[in-house]
């Protein structure tokens, strides 16, 4: 493989793992910077489905925002006064509790940056 190749691979690959972390944050804005004003993301919905587009920056923004919504609702359905996320005070015990082990207050942090 040239050395070109390679870095042009080297930068796709970066270029799709700002995407993610984008996603990860609930960044919609963010992830749309990555297009041009016209650009055009190409997908399709399952192994059958139909190649569809969404074309231009400002689509792309509103349909990224679109999967973040319902995330939103669903945890504003659950969470309640007492409940929330920011209630966490830090003390790790669910961690010490957790069979899978998971970093529980990593997380509720990343709820409270995304939804609260």
């Amino acid at each position: 493989m040239s050395m070109e190749k390679m870095a042009a691979k080297m930068e796709l690959k970066e270029l799709v793992d700002v995407f993610s972390n984008l996603a990860d944050v609930k960044d919609a804005a963010g992830q749309g910077e990555l297009f041009l004003p016209d650009g055009v993301l190409e997908f399709q919905m399952g192994f059958d489905g139909a190649i569809q587009n969404i074309v231009g920056r400002e689509a792309l923004v509103a349909a990224f925002a679109a999967t973040i919504n319902p995330c939103k609702a669903v945890y504003e359905s659950v969470a309640t006064p007492g409940h929330m996320a920011s209630d966490c005070i830090g003390c790790r015990q669910c961690e010490k509790a957790c069979p899978q082990h998971l970093p529980i207050t990593n997380y509720l942090k990343q709820a409270v940056s995304m939804f609260e």
